[in-house]
């Protein structure tokens, strides 16, 4: 009779064993699952906060290369402008006063 009792004690211990496993690895699957699902999302959002910050450096060079194109055209028209100048008072130098 102890060897029955015995069994059914050490079944008991089995089972309760199986059912703490059991509680353990659902657990534990749904704490990876959730971490999963969060670092994903964190992901998600990363990538969207780092396109936003590379659209808004991609707009301020924009921004900045019409700019330095402005100040160039500026800078030419104002070469163009000193040139003709230079022109009209070396042609006046060279070109001979005629008398009439």
């Amino acid at each position: 009779m102890a060897t029955s009792t015995n069994q059914v004690i050490n079944q008991d211990v089995v089972k309760e064993g199986l059912g703490v496993w059991k509680d353990y690895v659902e657990t534990y699957n749904k704490f990876i699952l959730d971490a999963t699902k969060l670092a994903f999302s964190q992901t998600l959002a990363f990538r969207e906060n780092m396109d936003a910050v590379v659209a808004d450096g991609l707009k301020q060079a924009q921004s900045l290369t019409a700019k330095e194109q402005e100040t160039a055209l500026n800078n030419i028209e104002t070469f163009n402008t000193q040139s003709k100048s230079a022109y009209r008072r070396v042609s006046k130098m060279v070109t001979p006063i005629t008398l009439n």
